[in-house]
């Protein structure tokens, strides 16, 4: 009856099986025996059989199994200790979505909880209980990814960071997730089979990265805070700078002739706007914009630095030119997919607006498929910072650890969905089949 009225008052889904598991256990277990309960007991004690073995029966251990697991819950919840599950609460301050036992689950599995416990009260466990629980003593938190998901509820989850991988048939899990998800928690015994016990909570795979940092020094004030608040992503372009909509404004003394000789250095778009491209590990990248119109120049750049770069660019075919003003504005600020060209730090936002001369959504579609392709093909024999700085080629042939990160790339690709590159295509060309 605690353990149940300790999962209410954690707010446990209805259908989460913590709570219907003690639920079902608060019925006496049925008895297929023919002996009646004032019978003398078949043991040969000469005692009635309602006071000597019938008090004694119990289920099987499997059905126990989320009991025992609730019962850890509500010691921890009551230990003298508690203080490391608040301060496990409270840098998760339950603003992702964990289960509100993972605070407890933490404290019990990787912060020594469960030893306490075993320490405290086990002498008071039945025997195949503590059994059970000294098993689970070396089940820290594990991240795992999901690598089929089956009929009957079937999942087969690969530890992230190396192991067995193991199947277990869970409803709740199985209906909320997809191959190539990510999971955190553990798979314990429960007497019989594996099976999903302890809250086991989804991760977004853009976080891979980020959730293997924290599994190569885990501590549980690490876990705790990988699902806390998390701070706004850094933008950068393809030069590792931060991304801020950057626009200058020049007047420019003779700007006829200046303009012809800054088109000398830049890419010609129309008669009045000019392209700076960058060849960036042999990709072509745009760098920034200048626009005319009459004396005054306008310059664009998605960073500070190249914001500078195009600067001396404009000097050096206009030496007289002047700036009149100049903005600045990190990308997180301003309006999603848009591209800031306010010429005064006080004045209003604009947006660019870009028009087509009657192309259809096809051929719209079709240019971005093709694209697609170019780049992938692009892809395999481009440099990679993921891998060290070597081509996807060159991993494949390597192996090792950086076959293993190039494989969790394409599967990264393939988790994100129709409409990227074609990954199957990718892993028979790098003969990852």
């Amino acid at each position: 009856m605690t353990a149940d009225k300790h999962l209410r008052r954690a707010r446990a889904h209805p259908r989460d099986p913590l709570p219907m598991a003690v639920t079902a256990l608060l019925a006496r277990p049925m008895t297929a025996s023919a002996v009646g309960r004032n019978q003398p007991c078949p043991c040969g004690s000469g005692r009635k059989y309602k006071v000597c073995h019938l008090p004694k029966k119990t289920r099987p251990l499997a059905d126990r199994a989320f009991l025992a697991y609730a019962r850890l819950a509500v010691w921890m919840d009551r230990a003298s200790n508690n203080g490391t599950v608040a301060e496990l609460d409270q840098l998760m301050e339950q603003e992702t979505d964990p289960s509100p036992l993972l605070g407890l689950d933490l404290a019990l599995f990787d912060a020594g909880g469960l030893t306490e416990y075993l320490s405290e009260r086990g002498g008071m466990l039945l025997a195949d209980e503590r059994e059970l629980i000294e098993g689970w003593a070396g089940a820290t938190t594990t991240a795992y990814e999901v690598v089929e998901v089956g009929r009957g509820d079937a999942l087969a989850l690969r530890p992230l960071l190396g192991g067995d991988q193991v199947t277990v048939r869970d409803h709740r899990v199985a209906s909320s997730v997809r191959r190539l998800d990510l999971l955190v928690g553990r798979v314990l015994h429960d007497g019989e089979r594996p099976r999903i016990i302890t809250p086991m909570t989804r991760v977004p795979r853009g976080r891979r990265r980020q959730l293997m940092a924290v599994f190569a020094d885990p501590s549980p004030a690490k876990l705790a805070a990988f699902f806390g608040p998390q701070p706004p992503p850094r933008l950068a372009n393809r030069d590792g700078d931060e991304l801020v909509f950057g626009t200058a404004e020049y007047e420019v003394p003779g700007a006829g002739a200046a303009w012809t000789k800054l088109a000398a250095s830049l890419e010609e778009t129309d008669r009045d706007h000019l392209t700076w491209v960058l060849d960036i590990d042999g990709e072509q990248v745009h760098g920034g914009a200048v626009s005319r119109n009459g004396r005054i120049w306008t310059v664009e750049a998605n960073s500070v630095e190249r914001l500078r770069e195009i600067h001396e660019i404009v000097l050096s075919a206009a030496p007289g030119a002047k700036l009149v003003s100049e903005t600045t504005e990190p990308a997180g600020r301003s309006f999603p997919g848009a591209r800031a060209t306010g010429s005064t730090a006080s004045g209003p936002t604009k947006i660019d607006s870009f028009r087509t001369n009657a192309v259809t959504d096809d051929e719209i579609q079709e240019a971005i498929r093709e694209h697609i392709r170019e780049y992938q093909q692009r892809w395999l024999d481009m440099s990679i910072p993921g891998l060290g700085g070597r081509t996807p080629r060159a991993a494949a042939a390597e192996g090792g650890d950086v076959l293993d990160e190039l494989r969790a790339m394409l599967d990264d690709f393939e988790w994100q969905g129709e409409g990227q590159m074609s990954v199957d295509w990718m892993r028979a060309e790098l003969g990852l089949t």
